[in-house]
């Protein structure tokens, strides 16, 4: 038995939030093409917010 667990960059979005890192921008896989909805690969870069002073 195994089980598969598919996630939307939005929530993987909110989940970064939640540690303190914002979304940059999101990508199909490694080719650089932006994610859309067909997409069977996903990345996101993010960087950490910065703390106000």
């Amino acid at each position: 038995m195994h089980r598969i667990r598919l996630y939307t960059a939005t929530h993987l979005a909110g989940v970064m939030a939640d540690a303190g890192l914002v979304v940059e921008a999101a990508y199909d896989g490694f080719s650089l093409e932006p994610l859309r909805r067909e997409s069977h690969e996903m990345l996101l870069v993010a960087r950490r917010e910065s703390a106000s002073r």
